[in-house]
């Protein structure tokens, strides 16, 4: 994917944006069912968005904040 780059801007463009800064605690307490039309699951302390896990959390950046998943999530479309 890092040779095709409109790709991979449309894949990090594309995907699981909430539109507010939410920690890895506030998600656990979320009744979302679905983030741009991926299903969200909340299992204990385990999230997972579409068929991936949510591995690493709560990486603050300028303009929000980053949860990692162990997969890559491509967009419908």
């Amino acid at each position: 994917m890092l040779a095709d780059k409109e790709q991979l801007k449309t894949v990090l463009m594309a995907n699981p944006v909430v539109g507010k800064a939410v920690l890895a605690a506030d998600a656990l307490k979320m009744d979302r069912k679905e983030v741009n039309g991926l299903k969200v699951c909340v299992d204990g302390t385990a999230v997972n968005v579409g068929d991936a896990r949510v591995i690493l959390t709560d990486i603050k950046a300028g303009n929000g904040v980053i949860h990692t998943t162990g997969a890559v999530l491509m967009p419908k479309d």
